[in-house]
């Protein structure tokens, strides 16, 4: 994917650059050595493309042929993970299609996989272990020829809505209101007048609210 083709060689110097097709285009060196030539309008090199390249000094003396074959060094970006709740089973996303996927987790085990066709990823927690919240997950990828992508870091974090909670039966004498919810889930009552009450569910589910000793409130 190039469109230049760049090196160092006797400052002043023509060069002939010979592409896969046989094709020559030359350029000239500056007062440094430093030589940038164009590809043709059309012309794209792909892997394992091979370019000859030759210097011509001005008696017509021409170096040794330097062979360059054409290989991706360019990491691929950064996987893109979708957001990972406590409990999750696995670790989603996507990256570059094709390539391999490899995540960190918290204690450090690394566990791998691969994009599919259209770059998405599908990874699964080895058996045991249990994400919570709060903890850190660095995802990294790498293509064919082991270019390593900038690391993605994601924290576990709990997105999941509780469900609704369940209210018991409350009458006009009663002092408390109680019902059943996730548990650390904090609860909030509003009363007729706008009063709000809240409270915790405990970890067995229940929770428990006092009401206020003030009948307007009720």
């Amino acid at each position: 994917g190039d469109t230049t083709i760049t090196g160092e060689a006797e400052p002043n110097t023509d060069i002939q650059i010979t592409l896969p097709d046989g094709t020559v285009i030359v350029g000239t060196t500056d007062e440094d050595g430093k030589f940038v030539i164009d590809l043709p309008a059309g012309v794209e090199l792909v892997e394992d493309d091979r370019v000859i390249v030759v210097a011509v000094d001005e008696n017509g003396n021409t170096s040794a042929p330097t062979e360059v074959i054409v290989t991706d060094t360019v990491a691929p970006a950064a996987p893109i993970v979708d957001g990972i709740n406590p409990g999750d089973t696995t670790i989603t996303g996507q990256a570059e299609p094709n390539t391999d996927i490899e995540i960190t987790l918290p204690d450090g085990t690394v566990i791998t996989g691969t994009t599919d066709e259209n770059g998405r990823f599908v990874v699964d927690l080895p058996a045991g272990v249990e994400l919570v919240e709060g903890d850190k997950i660095e995802v990294v990828a790498i293509d064919e020829n082991g270019n390593t992508s900038a690391p993605t870091e994601v924290i576990v974090t709990d997105t999941v809505l509780p469900k609704a909670p369940v209210i018991n039966e409350v009458n006009e004498t009663d002092t408390v209101i109680t019902g059943t919810g996730e548990p650390g889930a904090t609860i909030t009552v509003t009363l007729p007048d706008g009063t709000k009450l809240t409270g915790t569910v405990d970890p067995d589910g229940t929770f428990t609210i006092d009401i206020p000793n003030d009948t307007d409130s009720w």
